[in-house]
């Protein structure tokens, strides 16, 4: 089951409603790998054949030959109207130069897209995350958070939920990501960022806390809009540990129940729910999200 979260961050009234994420998350995000991927496919071929049209090898100059006797000098070959002077073979100026446009604007693109994760200036923020170039990032998805694990690997996350009628019994149990329900991988990859980013980094735990159980009330406020057997909701968010060095070597595995840590858990009855996902959301589904900011989430 996939959920999104839709709210508006830093403001006095914070909406933060999960809406259903399978139908248009993933469609999109299938079209969006594919258009990337054919532009890399352009982009290779543009630099080959850049490549090829400068790093030409000239052609090694005749040997002079002795000027014959009273034989007549050959006429030259007369041009035809509008050839100008470009070799055989060579590309058209107007083409070289966009060519060259192109490539330079693309890897400008991509660096400024990393350089532009904060801490950075506000002049190289501002060229990266504004128009033109924020389009030209956002149309490719080249506007992701440039960050790197090491040295300090912190821990995935994942959500686990448990839906209860009204005798109090469990009936069903699930978590995002599901290894078995969601794939390919780049559908897996959309749910597990999905939990990743369920709350703000802070260094203040009792504003992380706070913000963690916001995000994680909507998600089981969600459940229970879209099953009217459910009485009540359990979500609770994990950390997902990497496999100290110590069990690995004893043959443990990844998902050995030591490597998780439970971090909240809340609990949302059917009396807790409040406007719908419409009236709750409004405007903030059209809400660009500055994915480059580090409190969205851990980098991934």
């Amino acid at each position: 089951m996939g959920l999104r979260v839709a709210g508006r961050i830093g403001q006095e009234h914070v909406s933060l409603a999960p809406v259903c994420y399978r139908r248009e998350g993933f469609s999109f995000g299938l079209a969006v790998y594919a258009a990337r991927t054919l532009v890399f496919a352009l982009t290779a071929f543009l630099l080959c054949l850049y490549a090829a049209m400068v790093g030409a090898a000239a052609k090694p100059p005749a040997t002079p030959q002795p000027p014959p006797g009273n034989k007549p000098r050959p006429t030259a070959p007369q041009r035809e109207p509008g050839a100008g002077g470009r070799k055989p073979g060579r590309l058209p100026l107007w083409l070289r130069v966009g060519i060259s446009v192109l490539i330079v604007w693309h890897f400008t693109a991509v660096y400024l897209a990393a350089l532009s994760v904060p801490a950075s200036s506000r002049l190289v923020y501002r060229i990266a995350q504004e128009p033109p170039m924020q389009w030209y990032l956002d149309a490719l998805y080249l506007n992701q958070g440039h960050s790197f694990f090491a040295p300090d690997v912190g821990p995935g996350h994942l959500i686990r939920f448990e839906l209860f009628d009204q005798s109090g019994r469990v009936i069903e149990q699930g978590e995002i990501p599901n290894r078995k329900e969601h794939w390919p991988r780049l559908r897996y990859h959309r749910h597990f960022m999905l939990a990743d980013q369920a709350g703000i980094g802070s260094d203040n735990k009792e504003y992380q806390d706070y913000w963690q159980r916001r995000y994680l009330e909507n998600y089981a406020r969600h459940l229970l809009r879209i099953r009217e057997d459910v009485a009540a909701a359990r979500v609770v968010r994990l950390a997902h540990w990497p496999i100290p060095r110590d069990l690995a070597l004893q043959g443990r595995k990844l998902t050995d129940p030591e490597g998780y840590e439970a971090l909240l858990e809340v609990t949302q009855r059917r009396s807790d729910l409040g406007p719908s996902d419409n009236e709750q959301v409004g405007a903030e589904r059209n809400t660009r999200i500055d994915v480059t900011d580090r409190r969205m989430g851990v980098p991934r």
